[in-house]
């Protein structure tokens, strides 16, 4: 039996399509990803928003570090990108904030906060925001679970009973290898929260990551 014309047609169409698809999905999850954020805290935060954050919580002690760009001795190369570092704590009894952030070019490539409270607020916000991205990013199609693959996401939240007080955790890991100018990238994505509710203990974890190059995606 002969395929019909129309069906021959139509196959570059459904090939494209599902190709489309697929890069529709990708482009999504790493939206999602650069979208996570914390005090305005992201992937995406510029310099000068890292400073505003910082200008909020004066009680932050930092220590910055700001390289030049610097050129090149081959002059075929890319001159190397401005780098430039934050590595910020508090602590005072149950009370701690740590901010760590790394920036190459004007891009964040590593961003590590940490925040432990006696106040519920904050923490019931991101245990709320934190299981929404959970959603975000299946919705997206990020559904393996296998850590060794090249793209996952695990999630997981629950009380724990027993001992002196009964504790609750939630922790979301994920990866997502993209193409950016036609190179491989990879976004990397720790999110959690613990809280002993019995102490007046309530912590926030997030660490974001991406490759340090390349930087200028345009695709």
């Amino acid at each position: 039996m002969k395929p019909k014309l129309s069906c021959l047609f139509m196959l570059p169409f459904v090939s494209l399509f599902a190709s489309y698809s697929a890069y529709a999905s990708e482009d999504n999850t790493v939206a999602i990803i650069q979208d996570i954020e914390l005090e305005n805290l992201s992937l995406k935060s510029t310099a000068s928003e890292i400073e505003a954050f910082l200008a909020s919580y004066p009680s932050l002690q930092c220590q910055r570090v700001d390289v030049p760009e610097r050129k090149s001795v081959v002059k075929s190369r890319p001159p190397k990108p401005r780098q430039q570092n934050w590595n910020c704590m508090y602590s005072e009894q149950i009370k701690s904030q740590i901010l760590n952030v790394r920036m190459s070019g004007g891009v964040v490539t590593f961003l590590r906060y940490e925040k432990r409270d006696q106040e519920s607020d904050f923490f019931e916000e991101a245990k709320a925001y934190i299981g929404d991205v959970n959603k975000k990013l299946e919705a997206s199609g990020l559904v393996e679970t296998q850590t060794n693959s090249p793209d996952f996401m695990t999630y997981d939240a629950k009380d724990i009973e027993g001992g002196s007080a009964p504790v609750f955790m939630q922790q979301l890991n994920a990866r997502k290898k993209a193409m950016c100018n036609d190179l491989p990238v990879t976004f990397s994505v720790s999110l959690n929260t613990n809280s002993m509710p019995s102490q007046n203990v309530y912590s926030v974890g997030m660490k974001l990551e991406r490759s340090p190059t390349p930087l200028d995606c345009k695709n």
